[in-house]
């Protein structure tokens, strides 16, 4: 009688353990589910860290050696600005080297912050005039690519006491 009730105790815990481990490995699934995001979000999340990064970074916290070459040259006057402030002052010169300072600088920030598998490109848009001042395409081309991410900021510069650049959009799409 005692050999069949021991025998009744294992069944009891191995149906216990085999319950546990199935309400376990339901719960890790369920809770890891939303930690990584998803492809669009971080991509979205790297478009909109980089407009930031740009938008509020000031040309004196960079340490790039473009940025250094142009402030050596005396192409950068006030190194106070932040980087869109500055590429914005370029393309307000309407200068062509200036806009080619331009796209040098969006291009050294860009090899280094956005990896090399997106297209990438960074727009000024003045009233109804779009200039691109920098695009980088990769095997896609805008046209045809799965994903396409943009971020716009609006953008304006006080040049001097009576002079202002803008206000104008800033466009910076990613696509894959």
């Amino acid at each position: 009688m005692f050999k069949s009730l021991k025998k009744k105790g294992y069944y009891f815990i191995i149906d216990a353990f085999i319950g546990s481990t199935i309400i376990f490995l339901s719960l890790m699934i369920i809770l890891n589910e939303g930690v990584r995001p998803t492809k669009i979000q971080y991509n979205y999340e790297m478009v909109e860290e980089y407009s930031s990064f740009i938008l509020n970074t000031k040309i004196e916290e960079v340490n790039n050696p473009y940025f250094t070459m142009l402030i050596d040259d005396k192409r950068i006057n006030d190194t106070s600005l932040t980087i869109m402030d500055q590429i914005d002052l370029f393309y307000f010169s309407g200068n062509p080297g200036d806009l080619q300072r331009a796209r040098g600088m969006i291009q050294n920030l860009t090899e280094q912050l956005i990896p090399g598998k997106y297209g990438f490109s960074y727009n000024i848009i003045d009233q109804s005039t779009t200039t691109n001042i920098y695009n980088r395409t990769i095997d896609t081309d805008i046209k045809d690519a799965k994903l396409i991410i943009a971020s716009k900021k609006i953008t304006f510069l006080q040049i001097n006491s009576t002079t202002m650049f803008g206000p104008a959009m800033t466009e910076i799409k990613v696509w894959i």
